[in-house]
């Protein structure tokens, strides 16, 4: 077996995080929990020194999802499918796991050996411990902006990610849970359908966080995108967190029913 390693620096991160260790330590517990598990980049091993700390990981040689992109522009419609799909069960398994990703984007999904996608770079994981309640489900969806500054079990309200994939409630800074990721998988079946992002890309990123937050998600006539795909990303993608789709209705989605 091949192994990649990656390697963070601490100066780097001490400074990035202002002087905080937690967020690494975060990722390297991410992946000892999906350890195992079917659609997750395995961790194999890892250890620090003063400093930098390193993750082994399983070596991929088959490419990420951007790589796939870039080479068709737009994906066909029936392999955008196949990869939602794959997509909506590692982010349901993660998310019952306790953990919201929060940088779900083309270059954290890596083709394994067998040509399915793994999740992987947990750098900006939210790790949630799990409630003692007979329920292995979290909360999907917003419960409104809390009352008490004590947020709800499950809920955070860092903002972070990758402009063009986060969610409007990130962009807020409004309290937000475990939706924030099925946003970004919204985002990232319209890019894969359309060639292009639906607020921006980077070359444009002070408009972005106004454009995720204000605009209206639209299809060009050329894009060809069904009514049945248009539905389900604008319910993937709905502004209010408490309009999107709940796990069962998105599986359940016509958008699913040739798989």
């Amino acid at each position: 077996m091949e192994l990649a390693v990656k390697v963070l620096c601490k100066a780097h991160l001490s400074a990035k995080f202002k002087g905080d260790l937690r967020p690494v330590f975060e990722e390297q517990r991410a992946m000892r929990i999906t350890h195992g598990r079917k659609g997750f980049l395995p961790l194999h091993a890892s250890w620090h020194d003063s400093d930098y700390l390193y993750l082994a990981t399983e070596y991929y040689p088959n490419g990420d999802l951007m790589k796939e992109m870039r080479q068709w522009r737009k994906i066909p419609s029936s392999h955008a499918r196949f990869y939602a799909a794959e997509i909506l069960l590692a982010l349901d398994a993660l998310h019952k796991l306790g953990i919201i990703h929060r940088d779900i984007k083309p270059q954290n999904l890596l083709f394994d050996r067998e040509g399915h996608l793994s999740l992987a770079d947990f750098g900006l994981a939210r790790v949630f411990d799990k409630p003692e309640c007979e329920s292995t489900d979290f909360p999907v969806q917003s419960l409104g902006t809390p009352h008490s500054s004590k947020l709800p079990h499950g809920f955070t309200n860092t903002g972070c990610g990758t402009l063009s994939y986060m969610a409007p409630e990130a962009h807020q800074h409004k309290p937000y849970s475990f939706s924030v990721d099925f946003w970004s998988l919204g985002v990232l079946l319209y890019e894969m359908l359309t060639g292009r992002l639906p607020y921006g890309d980077s070359k444009q990123s002070k408009g972005i966080p106004g454009a995720v937050i204000s605009d209206e998600l639209t299809f060009q006539e050329f894009d060809r995108v069904n009514d049945v795909t248009q539905d389900f990303l604008r319910s993937v993608m709905a502004k209010d967190p408490n309009a999107r789709l709940t796990v069962a209705e998105m599986k359940a989605h016509p958008y699913f029913e040739t798989m």
